[in-house]
């Protein structure tokens, strides 16, 4: 249960691709979480000490979300400084089309939109 509130992945029964998975980021806290928080400390008068350890939590993350007025996903930045910046649309578009494939995107891009990185595994 623990692992479920505050993972990055989206529990098997959604319908998610890989884009709900987490990319490094570190576990970021889901929205079922924040309200599990916020209802055993205001609703079960329970500590943020005892919050943290029965949800596998760090205090200060315990601490963060109490101060939140409302629970705001992750968005992650975009990057201009990548090679892939000037055709992250077309990636976003086509990926679901070829199944996530690295490999197809990348034969693509270097065909098709004159990409000049390169793939490494």
């Amino acid at each position: 249960m623990n692992e479920a509130l505050v993972s990055g992945v989206a529990p098997a029964d959604s319908d998610t691709g890989p884009e709900g998975i987490s990319l490094g980021e570190g576990r970021m806290v889901r929205e079922d979480c924040w309200r599990e928080v916020h209802r055993l400390y205001h609703v079960e008068r329970r500590s943020k000490s005892e919050i943290a350890r029965q949800l596998e939590l760090d205090r200060k993350t315990v601490r963060g979300i109490l101060q939140a007025h409302a629970w705001q996903p992750y968005i992650r930045a975009e990057r201009a400084d990548t090679l892939l910046a000037d055709h992250a649309a077309y990636l976003r578009s086509r990926a679901p089309a070829v199944q996530y494939s690295a490999r197809i995107l990348f034969q693509e891009l270097r065909r098709e939109r004159c990409y000049g990185g390169a793939m490494r595994r």
